[in-house]
């Protein structure tokens, strides 16, 4: 999304049915928000290291405007 390559729509719709997932990222993070997910995946790099657990810099930047 943040890239322009797709909608926040079609974000959520590819990985429900290209994935699998019962809810999509966007949808995920307006369910139980955008701080949560942060923290969720700041644990996760935390016990992991794996960089694939960094927020992106538009999720970052909504946690910081909802502050």
């Amino acid at each position: 999304y943040q890239e322009n390559l797709a909608s926040k729509e079609d974000i959520d719709r590819a990985m429900c049915f290209g994935v699998n997932y019962p809810k999509g990222p966007i949808d995920w993070s307006s369910q139980i928000g955008p701080e949560n997910i942060k923290n969720l995946l700041d644990e996760l790099y935390e016990q992991t290291q794996n960089q694939r657990y960094l927020p992106s810099k538009g999720l970052l930047q909504e946690v910081k405007e909802i502050s």
